[in-house]
């Protein structure tokens, strides 16, 4: 695998090229490591030439996504490939990491944990309101 840096005030991207798996897992949260001790706090890991990824590769991108939150910043992906999507959406750890097709469409991110919580909480009312119109239906 190929990991390749691109930097700017915020935010660094890390463009991952070739096959993400047990024997390069290492050197993807190396690289997070060494960023974060530099003071980045904002990252966007881009998949698009990806080709395989097993689960050493998985548990690379969740142990470089805890790395950063306990940091205090952000990791997304972004180009997320239909295959490696379907991964992520099978092991649960698509909405943790929050991908998006379109690098733009993340940022600013939203820091205040409030509203998480009114975004919980309307996503329980809606999923009660669709179970009770589904009810009287």
């Amino acid at each position: 695998m190929r990991i390749e840096t691109s930097t700017d005030d915020a935010c660094v991207t890390l463009v991952l090229s070739g096959a993400l798996t047990n024997t390069d897992a290492e050197s993807l949260t190396t690289t997070i490591a060494e960023l974060l001790h530099s003071g980045y706090r904002t990252f966007l890991l881009d998949l698009h030439d990806v080709s395989r990824i097993d689960s050493a590769g998985l548990g690379a991108l969740v142990r470089a996504y805890t790395d950063v939150r306990r940091g205090g910043g952000t990791l997304k992906l972004i180009h997320v490939s239909e295959a490696l999507s379907s991964k992520l959406n099978v092991t649960n750890l698509l909405r943790p990491l929050a991908w998006r097709e379109h690098p733009g469409a993340m940022f600013p991110e939203i820091t205040d944990p409030r509203v998480g919580m009114l975004v919980g909480v309307l996503a329980i009312l809606l999923t009660i309101l669709i179970a009770l119109h589904r009810d009287c239906s």
